[in-house]
C-alpha cells in the first residue's frame, strides 16, 4: 500500500508519496479530468490519498476517485498544520509533502470519504442559492429601510425597489418548491424531513438545514456529534487554578446554531415541558443564552430519537413537572 498525498487548488493538484525505502514522489497535474484519470489509472487498487479539503475545488477528483474505487480522505487545513508543529515556509509542494507527513502519521484515524449521490447534491446546490437569495433579499429590503429617513422620496425607485424586492421573494419560493419537488424523489429523505417537522417548533428550512449538514444523519450519526458540531454544547476552559467560562469552539457550524435557538425560542412558547424547563432554570439564574443552548441540545436529541425510531414526534407525551409531585 502507497499513501499519495495531494495538495488541491484551482487549477492544478501537486501530488507528493515516499516510498518505504525512502524514495520521494513529487508531481503537479492540472486539476481536470483527463489529468486526474491518467493518473489514477496508474494507482492500485489498495493504495490511499490524502488530499487537503478546499471546498468545491476538491469535487472533482473525489468523485474520480469513486469511480475508480480508490480511497480518498479529505483532512481539513487546520487539522494538518496544527498536528504537525510549527513549520516555517509555505509552498503548494511544501503543502503536498506536509499532508503526506500527516496522513503517514495518523493513517488509523483517517475518515474516508464519498461524493453525495444526485439527490443530495441537487438540494445542497438549491440550497445554498435559496440561502443566497434570502441573504441578498435581507441586504436589499435594509438599505430600503434606511432610505426612508431620507425628506425627499424618488418614485421612480421606490416602484423598481419593491418589484425587485417581489423578484426576490419569488425566486426564494420557486427554489424551495424546487428543492421539495426533489426531495419527494428520495423515500429516505422524505422519510427523515418528515420525521424530523413533526417536532413542534422546527420548520422545513432547519430540517433541510440538518439533513444536509448530517449527510442525511450518515455523516454525523448521532446527537453529541451534531451538538458539537453546531456549537450547542461548551466546552471546558481551565487550566490549573485557573477556571474561565466554557465556551463553544470557533469552527461550530454559525448558521445551523442560529437555526436551533429560533426553534428552541419557539418550542419554549408552544411546548409545556420546554416551558418549565426554561422558567425553572431561568429562576436558577442561568443566562438566557445558556438555557437556550441547553433546549437547542435537546431538540438535537429528539431529532436523533425520531429518526432512529421512525416515529413521528408525539405532541401529547408531555412529562410530568416534577415540582407538582
Amino acid at each position: 500500500m502507497q499513501i499519495y498525498a495531494i495538495d488541491v487548488s484551482k487549477d492544478y493538484l501537486d501530488i507528493f508519496s515516499k516510498s518505504d525505502d525512502g524514495n520521494s514522489f513529487q508531481k503537479r497535474i492540472k486539476n481536470s479530468f483527463n489529468s486526474i484519470c491518467k493518473f489514477l489509472e496508474q494507482m492500485k487498487s489498495e493504495d490511499l490519498i490524502c488530499a487537503e479539503y478546499t471546498g468545491v475545488y476538491t469535487n472533482l477528483i473525489l468523485h474520480l476517485t469513486y469511480l475508480y474505487k480508490i480511497k480518498i480522505a479529505l483532512a481539513s487545513g487546520f487539522d494538518i498544520k496544527h498536528s504537525l508543529g510549527n513549520r516555517k515556509g509555505k509552498s503548494d509542494q511544501l503543502d503536498a509533502e506536509r499532508i503526506w507527513e500527516y496522513a503517514f502519521r495518523f493513517q488509523d484515524k483517517l475518515i474516508f470519504n464519498l461524493p453525495d449521490d444526485e439527490v443530495m447534491t441537487e438540494i445542497k446546490n438549491l440550497f445554498n442559492l435559496r440561502n443566497q437569495l434570502a441573504k441578498a433579499l435581507k441586504t436589499f429590503s435594509t438599505s430600503g429601510t434606511m432610505l426612508k429617513q431620507n425628506p425627499y422620496h424618488s418614485i421612480a425607485e421606490h416602484e423598481m425597489r419593491e418589484e425587485t424586492l417581489k423578484y426576490f421573494q419569488n425566486q426564494i419560493k420557486n427554489t424551495e418548491n424546487q428543492i421539495f419537488q426533489i426531495i419527494e424523489q428520495s423515500n429516505e429523505i422524505i422519510e427523515n424531513f418528515n420525521l424530523i417537522t413533526s417536532i413542534t417548533g422546527i420548520g422545513k428550512v432547519t430540517a433541510l438545514e440538518l439533513i444536509i449538514s448530517t449527510g442525511n444523519f450518515k455523516k454525523i450519526d448521532s446527537a453529541r456529534k451534531a451538538a458539537a458540531y453546531a456549537g450547542v454544547c461548551p466546552y471546558p476552559n481551565q487550566s490549573g487554578n485557573i477556571a474561565k467560562k466554557a465556551r463553544i469552539h470557533f469552527r461550530a457550524n454559525k448558521k445551523l446554531k442560529s437555526l436551533l435557538h429560533i426553534c428552541a425560542k419557539t418550542i419554549c412558547v408552544y411546548n409545556k415541558e420546554f416551558r418549565l424547563y426554561r422558567e425553572r432554570k431561568m429562576m436558577e439564574g442561568k443566562h438566557f443564552y445558556l438555557v437556550m443552548n441547553n433546549v437547542a441540545n435537546k431538540l438535537l436529541r429528539m431529532v436523533y430519537a425520531v429518526i432512529n425510531s421512525k416515529k413521528a414526534f408525539d405532541v401529547a407525551l408531555i412529562t410530568k413537572d416534577p415540582r407538582l409531585t
